[in-house]
């Protein structure tokens, strides 16, 4: 997708096959709406770079949890 700046997709779970494509041509990928705890892990998960959702509080949990399991892996 040359033409394209960024990815944006109004249903995450059909951006998973995009990514890997999108990162090799230096595209920014940006899911929403993420609205629960589950979809807001998987892209999370998948490596996007912006979230967009209406339960921001749910997201800052989401991401204090990925952060923890993340530091728990480097001291391994």
């Amino acid at each position: 997708m040359p033409w394209c700046a960024c990815l944006r997709c109004y249903k995450p779970g059909r951006l998973f096959p995009y990514i890997p494509g999108c990162r090799a041509a230096g595209k920014h990928i940006h899911a929403w709406t993420a609205n629960t705890a589950e979809m807001m892990a998987r892209v999370l998960e998948a490596g996007v770079d912006a979230v967009v959702t209406n339960h921001p509080r749910l997201l800052l949990a989401a991401l204090d949890s990925r952060a923890r399991v993340c530091a728990r892996r480097r001291r391994l």
